[in-house]
């Protein structure tokens, strides 16, 4: 892999990097039953009402997915920056937990987004899809950044 030096460009491209694995993850999740809607779906239904989501707008949800997951890898560059990358893999959970609490969990009670998990399996499912966000973003800092830290 190429060795970046700018920060944010290591937080960014290790945030899309960490989310077209969620995001094939949580299609798995979707094609399996294991939950009902994708997160691109309920980016959407924060921007257009529930009726209009369909495959062409679910584009604005995949775009705001990246771009939340690529503001979430800066600022977790800039977390290992300070408190070094000891037990990576626990730090990724925390990040990915943050995630899954100030982004998920709010957008949703706060009706910010349209949308609900419905059921328990689903809503474990986005849990773990944040968990493993969390854990890769770090993953890929570490790769990318090996020589930066």
């Amino acid at each position: 892999m190429i060795d970046y030096k700018d920060k944010i460009t290591i937080g960014i491209v290790a945030g899309i990097l960490a989310n077209i694995i969620k995001n094939i993850v949580g299609i798995i999740s979707c094609v399996t039953g294991l939950k009902e809607y994708h997160i691109w779906q309920f980016a959407t239904s924060a921007i257009l009402p529930v009726e209009k989501i369909n495959t062409l707008s679910s584009i604005l949800g995949a775009f705001t997915d990246f771009l939340l997951a690529s503001m979430l890898g800066v600022i977790a560059v800039y977390f290992i920056f300070y408190v070094g990358f000891e037990n990576y893999i626990l730090k990724g959970i925390l990040i990915g937990g943050f995630a899954w609490i100030s982004i998920f969990i709010v957008a949703v009670r706060l009706e910010i987004s349209r949308l609900d998990p419905n059921t328990v399996s689903g809503s474990f499912a986005f849990l773990f899809n944040h968990l493993l966000l969390g854990i890769l973003i770090v993953y890929f800092i570490k790769t990318l950044g090996k020589n930066t830290f």
